[in-house]
């Protein structure tokens, strides 16, 4: 059935309104959009690396998309189990040409995914609730979810969540109905989100299996056709599209080892206590009581987000009653993920206390074993907790005879829910090339090499975006290949050996990078950190020679 032209005026009010919000949301960045990348230094930086190279590759014959010398440096690494943003890395593409500036790119499909999330929340719950109002709420519950926001600070494949209620809706329009057009639509929200990030093609099998475990009880046949269909024909059909990249990726995670696996199936998860206390970026976080409970949970604070919000919690309990005779499926649905997204073993205020769960089952299957971060399928738990939301707020309305009370309760209660689950934070990564990098820029030989020092995850990949000279450090979630950094002798007090080694190998320069990106001088910790780097670079003027120091860094030339 198609939209009608109310249902029509509802998606351009949703829309119109998600958008608003998001630039509430994200206020203390706009002014900063084309200079420095949405949230702390961390993670964002690899994957605006990764949308820097792919783009790059896409528009550059000569330059290889799923592999690079260009960290790793020399021999460089393969590129399939690699954080690739496939998705982001398209839209880059397109947009260059227009916007000329990837930063500018990367923020603008940081922000994208809010009301593109929220909208997709909104046509699932519409799915359900068959009310405008209310499927406003769930799309901002699915859209603006505090999970959500943690990880676009950080995570711009996982942010870019919108195509799991996408998947959830129209794979059961299509085992209902068995539309053609469903199953088309089910087939590239699968792919879509496989490009956003490999988790969610995992977490829409889990939701498969799920489905069709349910269709089963209620149609009392170990093969009810229509589902199968539904299930069986995208899933094919995204197999297919995305086997270029599947095919390889399953080979090497059969067959190879990784060098640098990463735990995570039991740190990177939802605390029981998260899904009632709020969470880091709530206007609460600095109470006393929130503050401590936050920081006792596992994980870090993009992970562990799962808050469903009080005003929301009060809402469900209220209408649970009414609504779960009828609207049980979706409270299981909730359950599950929210269950499968504690991890393999209950955690409380940072305490393993029972286990095994769910999850563990998953974490013992081969290749899918790498889904690794067990509180981000909480998304598909978001995605049913907003169309629970919003039919228990249907619900109390419906109960108000007066028309004016009634107004006055939705605009009260949407606040209330808005104001719940507001986030936010002016962190930001400014993306500029230090001082210390012009003389290597300005080297006319293009063969040869960079070593930045120390290990600083994907600073120097940032760097590298700028700079466009080959490093030999880097940092992926998964690699196979031994490489180069792997054997360097880092010991001061062997730097002969040390430079033999970078002669042999084509670096040409190290740069040691004595502070910090957040740096503050009146910090402890960051005091201690620039006095040993300090005394590194000290060490390192015996052994090589120095063309530049500021407070910052030192460059030394090997040869």
């Amino acid at each position: 059935m198609r939209p009608s032209a109310e249902g029509w005026r509802g998606y351009v009010l949703a829309a119109a309104l998600y958008t608003a919000l998001t630039l509430v949301f994200f206020a203390p960045s706009l002014g900063r959009m084309d200079k420095a990348l949405i949230g702390p230094p961390e993670d964002n930086m690899q994957f605006h690396w990764f949308q820097v190279h792919g783009a790059d590759a896409l528009t550059d014959p000569a330059k290889p998309f799923m592999s690079t010398r260009d960290m790793y440096y020399p021999g460089g690494i393969t590129l399939y189990y690699a954080n690739y943003y496939y998705y982001g890395v398209l839209w880059t593409v397109l947009l260059r040409p227009i916007l000329h500036n990837d930063v500018l790119i990367f923020n603008l499909l940081v922000l994208h995914a809010f009301p593109a999330a929220a909208l997709a929340g909104y046509a699932l719950t519409r799915y359900f609730t068959r009310d405008t109002l209310a499927a406003l709420v769930g799309g901002y519950v699915m859209g603006f979810n505090p999970a959500h926001y943690a990880h676009a600070l950080h995570h711009v494949t996982v942010a870019t969540v919108q195509f799991v209620p996408l998947y959830a809706l129209f794979t059961l329009r299509a085992a209902r109905d068995g539309r053609r057009r469903d199953l088309a639509a089910a087939a590239a929200a699968l792919t879509l989100g496989a490009l956003c990030d490999w988790n969610y093609l995992v977490y829409a099998m889990v939701f498969a299996a799920l489905v069709l475990v349910y269709r089963m009880a209620r149609e009392r046949t170990l093969l009810p056709r229509r589902t199968l269909v539904a299930l069986a024909v995208p899933g094919l059909i995204s197999a297919a599209a995305l086997s270029p990249l599947l095919i390889p990726m399953v080979r090497i995670g059969l067959t190879q080892s990784f060098k640098n696996e990463l735990p995570g199936h039991d740190i990177y998860v939802a605390d029981l206590l998260g899904y009632v206390v709020p969470h880091v970026h709530h206007w609460t976080a600095s109470w006393e009581p929130v503050r401590l409970i936050n920081a006792a949970m596992t994980g870090t604070d993009w992970e562990k987000p799962a808050y469903l919000g009080l005003v929301n919690l009060a809402l469900a309990l209220w209408a649970l009653p009414r609504l779960f005779r009828d609207r049980w499926p979706l409270y299981a649905a909730w359950a599950a993920f929210a269950v499968l997204a504690m991890g393999v073993t209950l955690h409380v205020a940072g305490r393993s206390v029972a286990g095994p769960l769910p999850y563990a089952l998953l974490q013992h299957l081969p290749f899918l074993e790498n889904a690794r971060n067990p509180s981000r399928i909480v998304q598909y738990a978001y995605a049913f907790w907003g169309v629970i939301a919003a039919l228990s707020f249907k619900e109390l309305l419906s109960v108000l005879s007066r028309p004016v009370v009634r107004k006055t309760a939705a605009a009260a209660l949407a606040a209330l829910i808005v104001a719940d689950f507001g986030s936010v934070s002016s962190a930001m990564t400014p993306v500029e090339l230090p001082p210390c990098y012009r003389a290597i820029q300005a080297d006319p030989d293009k063969d040869f090499g960079v070593l930045d020092v120390p290990w600083d995850m994907g600073r120097y990949q940032m760097y590298q975006t700028l700079h466009r000279r080959p490093i030999v450090q880097g940092y992926i979630g998964r690699r196979v290949e031994d490489v180069f950094n792997d054997r360097i002798v880092y010991d001061p007090r062997r730097l002969a050996l040390q430079r033999l080694q970078l002669i042999s190998n084509k670096v040409k320069y190290i740069v040691i990078h004595k502070r910090r990106l957040e740096w503050d001088p009146a910090d402890k910790e960051d005091r201690a950190y620039w006095m040993t780097l300090t005394a590194v670079s000290k060490a390192y003027e015996k052994t090589y020679t120095k063309i530049h120091e500021d407070a910052a860094s030192a460059v030394f030339r090997v040869y």
